[in-house]
């Protein structure tokens, strides 16, 4: 699953359901069939996280952070 400067347009129900999709999808992960889950989302303003979330593990991991049109990013990895 990827999305990009979505999130905050969604309503919080709705938010909350499509996290419970995810997470019930992501139950089945495996190491032969991973999930993955990623996302560049606003957290001010001007600037917004890209974030990657692994399954089976369930690993969240910040990548960078970044512009909301992508004028600059900053990676963290």
């Amino acid at each position: 699953l990827c999305h990009s400067v979505m999130w905050w347009y969604v309503p919080e129900r709705e938010r909350e359901a499509i996290a419970r999709s995810v997470e019930a999808a992501a139950a089945g992960a495996t190491s032969e069939a991973p999930i993955a889950w990623l996302r560049m989302e606003a957290v001010r303003v001007e600037e917004t996280e890209v974030r990657l979330r692994l399954w089976p593990a369930g690993e969240d991991l910040l990548l960078a952070t970044a512009h909301p049109h992508g004028a600059w990013v900053r990676w963290l990895v």
